[in-house]
């Protein structure tokens, strides 16, 4: 099985990075285990998924709240934007 690749960027309110957010999959077409990472200083994660189809993302912070957004992975690294509300 090849992995695939979502890259995530994680920014706030005002379109800042977020260091250090925890970015994990919710929802995904296949059983998981528990995926999910810390954001570099650069807002950014990557996550490693086993098969293509549809996946909810969440992202959430001290101090910045939480939110989450679906993406569609297939046979190529896919980049997603999460925007934390605070």
């Amino acid at each position: 099985m090849t992995p695939r690749l979502i890259h995530v960027t994680v920014l706030d309110a005002l379109g800042r990075p977020v260091h250090e957010a925890r970015v994990g999959v919710v929802k995904a077409p296949v059983a998981l285990p528990d995926v999910a990472a810390l954001s570099d200083p650069a807002g950014r994660v990557t996550l490693s998924v086993p098969a293509p189809g549809a996946y909810d993302i969440s992202a959430s912070a001290d101090g910045h709240g939480s939110a989450g957004a679906s993406v569609v992975v297939d046979d190529r690294a896919v980049q997603l934007t999460i925007r934390l509300p605070g």
